[in-house]
């Protein structure tokens, strides 16, 4: 009897560790299939798979970085709060200012501030309108004196008034810059002070104009290229 009981006991066993083997060599097969299939898949189409995945993520981005034109989006944004790449308005009677908005000097100054692009451009159209009508002063001054004549009370005036304005002219320029370095930086102080100073000009030109236009009724004012390189 227990010679029986023992043979059962090694036939159990046995067929113990044959199931076990089985299922380890299952296992490693499994496994080894598992890896060939992975390192089946080629280098090509990997990279290719990470190559549509980054598109995906960037699809409908682009990079536009602030300020691309360069140290300055539009003329405009770039002025003083009082300019702005304007010019203020004028007083005088209907007549005249119906023919002094139509003054190439004011065209040319607010068309080319549209287009300027960068700070150096605003400068060189800046100083060009303060050229331009300075040499208007000058030249109106002249005209209206020679259609007033000598004898003329208006002539003493307006000879009075433009000695004064050349006398306050330099004061004018010292407190602009002054101004213009205290309340801006770099390339935008030039532009203000050149800005300031044509408006100068442009208001006394524009005073000339209308004792002119009292006596002649008409508007005449030009762009004298040499008055601006």
């Amino acid at each position: 009897m227990k010679k029986l009981i023992a043979l059962l006991l090694v036939l159990i066993i046995s067929l113990s560790l044959v199931s076990c083997a089985d299922r380890q060599e299952n296992y490693t097969g499994d496994t080894q299939t598992s890896i060939s299939q992975t390192e089946s898949v080629p280098a090509d189409d990997v990279n290719e798979i990470g190559k549509n995945e980054a598109e995906s993520e960037n699809e409908g981005e682009s990079f536009v970085p602030e300020n691309a034109t360069g140290d300055m989006t539009t003329a405009t944004q770039i002025m003083s709060e009082e300019q702005n790449g304007e010019l203020p308005e004028i007083e005088g009677p209907d007549g005249f200012l119906e023919q002094f908005v139509l003054n190439p000097i004011d065209a040319y100054y607010i068309e080319n501030m549209e287009m300027a692009s960068s700070l150096s451009g605003m400068l060189d159209i800046t100083n060009n309108t303060m050229m331009y009508w300075e040499t208007e002063v000058n030249s109106v001054y002249s005209e209206l004196m020679m259609l007033l004549g000598e004898d003329s009370e208006e002539f003493s005036k307006i000879k009075a008034e433009q000695k004064a304005f050349n006398n306050d002219l330099k004061i004018s320029a010292d407190e602009i810059k002054e101004n213009a370095e205290a309340s801006m930086t770099g390339s935008m102080i030039n532009i203000e002070i050149s800005y300031r100073i044509m408006l100068l000009y442009r208001g006394r030109a524009v005073e000339l104009l209308c004792s002119a236009y009292n006596v002649t009724g008409e508007v005449n004012v030009e762009i004298i290229t040499d008055a601006a390189g």
